[in-house]
């Protein structure tokens, strides 16, 4: 079979449209929820390779996660092997990936420092500029007696100056005169300030030889920029470049790619700006309306594959607030259920009736959805079934108790920190244990961990053999114990046993042999399968930081390893769980996870839970920099506060600047709530423990209840059922 008749036969007639435009074209694929965005996207990089003749590494392409691209690769490569080919030197990677090879070729040397690598950066310039003695006659009019407030409003305005490639000597010229007026004196010492710790930054980076991600591609396109004979190989070398997800795009991605095709000419870009839900990272939709693409050809993907009619009607009401606004065009809002109808059995709506509290509610919204999962897994046990939070973090404990009261496998991920999960924090109070026998607190979380599962009150009872017997930990009174049970015999014989091994293994080999060990592995093997699914790759992502530290630190033994950990906890810093999405989870596997982990996935049956009312709060920072609206700001730098004397006054620029940010919040809360909604392919729930009496008498006092608005329609039309618990 020909490319030609291959591509007939996968796509429908807009798909083609898009594969089939030249290599010449600029591209703007606007794909909405179900349409067929990465199949499109693989199809246009193989009609520009295997159709068009270029070798694979003519064709840069760029995504934004590991997973996209290795999906891309994957389903590229297969097709290649299909028609006897081999995919070898090809371009597909992550945004970051391509800066990181820019900037050191194809010898790596620069390490990236993660996000505890950085706070420690930050801390020490923090440190070192304090020390100055003469900071507060250099900035007068700021406060260092809130240093730590101060300090996190610059870093903040300092990644947004590097995402718009403003540099720290550009800033500095900024600086106005000096003013009798208290306000204006305040902003000019704040830039003032912000400039001398950019430029701090910069050059610390530059003196240890790391990066961080923000740096990649600010000196990606620094050195492009600069070495017009590099830009101009670059080039020369990609005939046509794809960028998945663009509306997730930054500024300063825009204008690298800007930099590697002027004019943006041989450039397909895809994506939704409707699902554009990363705005506290600089995602910046508006580049969809780059006046380079509006030059270009335009296709719109509205056959949607994935989900029935009803779910698409309910997902676009969501949006309907949004139509005047200019976000996306009315067409886009338009999707073909390619499925069909359902019968108005596709979306039901969930509350508590009326007269049940928000606590009670909470708890008969959790029941209801976990009975619920049980009904349909026994109708059909190989539906897949996921349960949306907005926050698994702070939602998810009361689902999770309740799947498992029905004795429902589940596994959660997403954005629940990975340092919060017990087998993390149970394997870190272990290794402290072993460097520490005294620490009491470590011992017992071992204990009763579920390893050893040891109960309260034979920990009371050892508690209680220390006090009599004046010893100086709790692992020492296993052996006076009348009656230990065989489960405490075996946590002293673990413990001391690799407490025996810490001389002659390194951190990572120790937690290596811990984890390959019997009672870990009988442990592992205890476990529902979704639950080990989820404790084991965390456990081997803990395995893996070790190694890293100790790559990074030669010199390191468990204690460093442990006050490396112990940094990561007090500081709260969050580190994503172990991504577990490409181990096969099977269908008898309920997944708890995000709104934003959900994207790009689908199941058969989506349980959007927890909505609540919700009200915007303006982020509480001094200032701030907006480069899309220096015309309401000067320079871009927006002043929300300054202290004037000893009361901190709102800044000439926050009233503006809340209502600009009030429209961004509005916006992508509904973006976020529609992704939501079109994971569904077969039934979707929307569930909140308000009670409809509640939600009414609550109207005015909240921005956003998309319940409360889904109920008032669903009232007036037949696509959605109510149901009260």
């Amino acid at each position: 079979m020909s490319l030609e008749e291959w591509l007939k036969k996968e796509l429908n007639p807009e798909q083609l449209a898009a594969v089939g435009l030249g290599e010449e074209s600029t591209l703007r694929i606007i794909a909405g929820p179900g349409t067929g965005k990465t199949k499109t996207l693989v199809w246009r990089y193989l009609a520009l390779t295997l159709g068009q003749g270029q070798p694979a590494e003519r064709v840069l392409a760029l995504t934004f996660t590991e997973r996209a691209a290795s999906e891309m690769q994957e389903r590229v490569k297969n097709i290649y092997q299909s028609q006897g080919l081999w995919l070898d030197n090809h371009w597909i990677s992550t945004f970051h990936a391509f800066c990181y090879r820019v900037i050191t070729g194809d010898n790596p040397a620069l390490p990236v420092l993660n996000e505890l690598g950085q706070l420690k950066l930050r801390q020490e310039l923090q440190r070192e500029m304090l020390a100055i003695p003469d900071l507060g006659e250099q900035y007068p009019f700021l406060d260092f007696a809130e240093a730590e407030r101060l300090f996190a409003d610059a870093f903040w305005v300092i990644e947004r100056l590097r995402d718009a490639y403003r540099p720290a000597e550009e800033i500095a010229s900024l600086i106005g005169a000096v003013s009798a007026d208290t306000e204006l004196s305040f902003r000019r010492d704040l830039i003032g300030f912000t400039a001398t710790l950019y430029q701090r930054h910069r050059a610390r980076l530059s003196e240890i030889s790391r990066l961080d991600y923000p740096e990649m591609v600010y000196q990606a396109y620094h050195r492009l920029r600069d070495d017009q004979l590099l830009a101009e190989n670059y080039r020369q070398q990609f005939r046509h470049i794809l960028v998945d997800e663009f509306q997730d795009t930054s500024r300063s991605q825009l204008e690298l790619l800007k930099l590697l095709s002027p004019g943006l000419a041989r450039v397909t870009v895809v994506g939704d700006r409707k699902q554009s839900i990363y705005g506290w990272r600089n995602a910046r939709p508006e580049n969809f309306n780059d006046a380079a693409l509006e030059m270009g050809e335009a296709r719109l993907l509205t056959y949607n594959y994935r989900s029935y009619k009803e779910i698409l009607e309910v997902a676009a009401q969501i949006l309907r607030p949004l139509e005047g606004k200019k976000l996306f065009s009315p067409a886009e809002l338009v999707l073909s259920a390619q499925r069909g109808g359902n019968a108005g059995g596709a979306v039901t709506l969930v509350c508590p009736g009326d007269g049940v509290s928000r606590e009670e509610g909470q708890r008969a919204e959790a029941r209801y959805i976990a009975s619920e999962i049980k009904r349909l897994k026994e109708a059909n046990p190989d539906q897949t079934i996921a349960l949306l939070l907005r926050s698994v973090k702070s939602q998810s404990r009361l689902y999770e108790e309740a799947l498992r009261a029905e004795r429902l496998d589940y596994i959660t991920g997403g954005a629940s920190g990975f340092y919060d999960r017990g087998e993390v924090r149970d394997l870190l109070g272990l290794l402290r244990l072993l460097q520490d026998p005294a620490d009491g607190q470590a011992f017992y979380r071992i204990a009763r961990s579920p390893i050893f599962g040891l109960d309260h009150y034979l920990l009371y009872e050892l508690g209680q053999i220390v006090r009599h017997n004046n010893l100086k930990s709790l692992e020492a009174a296993i052996p006076l114990h009348p009656d230990p049970p065989p489960a405490l015999l075996d946590l002293g014989a673990f413990v001391q046993y690799y407490r025996s091994e810490i001389g002659k293994r390194r951190a990572g080999e120790l937690v290596e042999a811990i984890l390959s060990g019997p009672i870990y592995q009988s442990y592992l093997h205890s476990r529902p399968p979704g639950e080990k699914a989820r404790v084991e790759a965390n456990l081997k992502k803990l395995l893996r930081l070790v190694q890293e530290f100790e790559l990074s630190e030669p010199q390191a033994n468990l204690p460093e390893v442990i006050e490396y950990f112990n940094l990561w906890l007090e500081n709260d810093l969050l580190e994503q769980e172990e991504v577990i999405s490409d181990q096969p989870i099977g269908p008898e596997v309920v997944q708890i996870m995000t709104v934003h982990q959900a994207k790009g996935l689908e199941f058969d049956t989506v349980f959007v839970a927890g909505l609540k009312p919700s009200l915007f709060r303006l982020p509480s920072r001094l200032f701030t920099y907006e480069p899309d609206y220096s015309e309401f700001f000067e320079n871009g730098f927006a002043l929300l506060g300054y202290h004037s004397g000893e009361s901190r006054e709102p800044g000439s620029d926050q009233e503006r600047y809340r209502e600009i940010q009030r429209e961004r919040w509005q916006a992508e809360e509904r973006f976020i709530c529609y992704v939501a909604l079109t994971r569904a392919k077969s039934k979707l729930y929307i569930s909140t423990f308000i009670s409809e009496k509640l939600a009414a008498e609550m109207k005015g006092r909240a921005e956003t209840f998309f319940f409360r608005e889904l109920l008032e329609w669903a009232k007036t039309t037949q696509s959605a059922r109510i149901t009260k618990i």
